[in-house]
């Protein structure tokens, strides 16, 4: 009796880690380890869910009023040509002491300090340019602007120019002394005479000064060589160490040294141009076309008001039952870009619930964020090269009646205000595939 106890007992437990062994590996193998075994254990479990995604276009997103630049031009190789523009008011200053009798200007520099990178080619040299404006911008209280917004400028007469290798780490020297990284723009003698020309009344007061001179565009002089180019990312309100301004140096009949200091701020606003991703890979222009089986293969995300993806869970409504319990949903998209050494990864990817009639996403985020936005993820992890989103709470909503299921926007976090873009597996790729993966449980 006690040899068949101990024989039940041993084949008890082999049965055990056998079972455990298998579920260990098909965890592996479908979740990249993200879902644990026992986890899995007395719960139900699906990675089969259904799931729908495609790239649509960005249509635009606002840009106005933001507390830093995006300028350049890039000819990404999968994304095609994008130009940054900005477009900004000038204020004036309220220590200027007067021109003083006979003034002369001896410099006029745009310094544009760098806010920390770019995204693209910094061995590419790039050339940016300086107009003024012809047309107003209005105030920030009267009008937001978009990144499709322009306002009109002087495109016969150059401000000034300058061409350089983006160096957003490296000091420069100014006046023998070191400094932060900046690019300095010389401005022309057009420039000074039409300042000087402005009463002392004018250049004390922001109000005045943005009355009598509209403001500045910069813009890069367009790049169209494939995987050239850069778009930096410059400070304009940041602090007051690294303000963009035109510092006017001169002098009057008393004295030898003066300066007068003109500060990019007031309202501004930076248009982003794709050129209808005409340079862009076939893939990607068939998919902005209408193609939406594509995605089903590749999917992509483009910040700088590029591209979103639209994510449906098509045959949710089958999973209709009040009784039915998610207690997890990981949402698992792998990065399958060969050129993030250039065009980097978005550190972050947000969720948008989507309209019920246009392919646009409403400002509501998913009900997830509201546990914590810790919780829901969509931050890149490196190691893996995926973007994980915990999305339980959205599809219980859907399944008691609480939210409709027109569909998901994954979009660039922050897309207004970052270059940064990403290729993605779509759910049918040969490898790594897109996945939803869900357990579950009965209410008892």
């Amino acid at each position: 009796m006690k040899t068949r106890r101990l024989i039940a007992f041993f084949a008890f437990v082999a049965v055990c880690v056998l079972l455990f062994s298998q579920c260990q590996k098909e965890a592996d193998r479908i979740g990249y380890g993200l879902l644990s075994p026992e986890d899995l254990l007395g719960l139900g479990y699906t990675d089969t869910v259904d799931v729908w995604a495609y790239t649509l276009p960005v249509d635009s997103v606002t840009t106005s009023g933001q507390t830093y630049a995006l300028i350049g031009s890039m000819f990404d190789p999968v994304f095609g040509r994008t130009d940054a523009t900005c477009y900004t008011q000038v204020l004036g200053d309220p220590l200027h002491s007067g021109w003083g009798d006979m003034p002369v200007v001896d410099s006029c520099i745009l310094s544009l300090p760098y806010m920390g990178g770019l995204v693209g080619d910094s061995m590419t040299p790039m050339t940016l340019k300086v107009y003024q404006l012809t047309e107003d911008i209005q105030n920030a209280v009267d009008r937001i602007y978009s990144s499709q917004s322009t306002v009109a400028y002087d495109e016969s007469h150059l401000l000034g120019q300058v061409t350089f290798l983006p160096r957003p780490k490296d000091s420069v020297v100014v006046n023998n002394k070191t400094t932060f990284p900046q690019v300095r723009i010389p401005l022309s003698k057009y420039f000074s005479d039409q300042i000087l020309a402005l009463p002392d009344s004018v250049i004390t007061s922001q109000v005045n000064f943005q009355k009598n001179y509209k403001g500045f565009c910069i813009l890069a002089e367009p790049q169209t060589t494939p995987g050239k180019g850069a778009i930096v990312y410059f400070a304009l309100p940041s602090d007051n160490s690294k303000y963009s301004q035109v510092f006017i140096h001169y002098h009057n009949v008393s004295d030898t040294i003066k300066q007068t200091t003109l500060t990019l701020g007031g309202n501004r606003f930076y248009n982003y141009n794709h050129h209808n991703y005409n340079d862009a890979t076939q893939d990607l222009r068939d998919q902005l076309a209408g193609n939406t089986a594509l995605g089903n293969q590749t999917l992509y995300l483009q910040g700088t008001a590029g591209t979103r993806v639209k994510l449906q869970i098509p045959n949710l409504q089958k999973w209709t039952n009040k009784q039915l319990m998610i207690n997890d949903a990981q949402l698992i998209i792998t990065n399958v870009d060969t050129t993030t050494s250039l065009y980097t990864t978005p550190p972050h990817l947000s969720l948008y619930l989507a309209d019920s009639t246009t392919n646009t996403p409403t400002s509501n985020l998913l009900p997830d964020y509201a546990i914590s936005s810790s919780f829901i993820d969509g931050y890149y992890n490196s190691s893996n090269k995926t973007y994980r989103f915990h999305i339980p709470r959205y599809m219980q909503q859907v399944l008691i009646g609480k939210k409709d299921n027109y569909g998901i926007f994954i979009t660039v976090s922050n897309e207004g205000l970052l270059a940064s873009r990403v290729v993605l597996n779509g759910k049918d790729a040969t490898s790594r595939k897109m996945k939803l993966l869900v357990k579950y449980s009965y209410k008892q």
